[in-house]
């Protein structure tokens, strides 16, 4: 013969363990979501950045090339440039820059 109090702490249990299993399905499920979310936004926002780092760069050497003329080395040192104030300084020195080693020191 079954023992009631046996079966009703088996049955419980039971719901127990179903409820932890499905408390940390859903747990581990929304961790992901949120982390996914989490990892796209900083993807966005460092491609932001970077697009932006980069049309700093090839405006710095687009101005440069005009007004002083620029060699391919010096383009290989712009583009490797990634400190935006950098690049903002160097893009404002053209306006009064004598020389392209003027604007270049700032590097």
């Amino acid at each position: 013969m079954i023992d009631p109090i046996s079966l009703e702490k088996t049955t419980a249990e039971t719901f127990i363990e179903q409820g932890v299993r499905q408390g940390v399905q859903q747990g581990i499920q929304k961790g992901m979501q949120e982390g996914l979310q989490l990892g796209i936004r900083q993807g966005l926002q460092q491609g932001i950045r970077q697009g932006i780092r980069q049309g700093k760069q090839d405006i710095l050497i687009h101005l440069l090339n005009q007004k002083f003329g620029i060699e391919e080395s010096e383009k290989i040192l712009i583009k490797k440039i990634t400190n935006m104030e950098n690049l903002d300084q160097a893009i404002d020195q053209i306006l009064s820059a004598e020389s392209k080693e003027e604007v270049l020191s700032v590097f």
